[in-house]
């Protein structure tokens, strides 16, 4: 007996079954893309907002020239809820695109060049030479497990030339 041999008692249930999986698995794959790009574009905006919260409160340690002191503020966001943040580390560049401060050192190095801590950063470093001093730069690549953003420091439309950095 063959598929196509069936009567319509048995034909149309089975064509009205799969016409309902195949609605269901359209609608739930629009939904799941949806619900990606949602949470792409949320996380996005808490990642500037974060980078936009730590450049501020880094300012007046950078126009102290204290390194302790940037190094606490980067620190924060990871001491006070250790677990619930999404960032991975904050990074703050110096005009040479240089490890000023890193809120994990031990992988980020001060005074180490951008490029040389791994190749996502080598074509970030790329990127940020392209990137005039007072834009932000937000790179979400599909290749890429992260998020990278980055903005320029500045206070009351005072820039100190130098970036924060963040990965998430």
């Amino acid at each position: 007996m063959r598929l196509l041999d069936l009567s319509l008692r048995f034909k149309l249930p089975l064509w009205g079954g799969g016409l309902i999986v195949a609605t269901a698995f359209a609608l739930s794959a629009s939904f799941l893309f949806q619900d990606w790009d949602n949470l792409n574009r949320d996380l996005q905006h808490n990642a500037e907002e974060i980078g936009r919260t730590i450049s501020h409160a880094v300012f007046p340690a950078l126009l102290h020239d204290d390194m302790w002191e940037a190094f606490e503020v980067v620190s924060v966001p990871f001491a006070a809820n250790p677990g619930e943040v999404m960032v991975e580390s904050l990074i703050v560049l110096d005009n040479e695109r240089r490890v000023y401060v890193s809120s994990h050192p031990e992988d980020h190095p001060v005074l180490s060049p951008l490029a040389a801590l791994g190749p996502d950063f080598i074509a970030l470093d790329q990127e940020l030479r392209k990137t005039p001093e007072s834009a932000m730069l937000v790179r979400d690549s599909i290749g890429v497990a992260r998020i990278y953003v980055t903005l320029p420091i500045a206070n009351d439309g005072v820039a100190d030339m130098m970036r924060s950095f963040g990965e998430y």
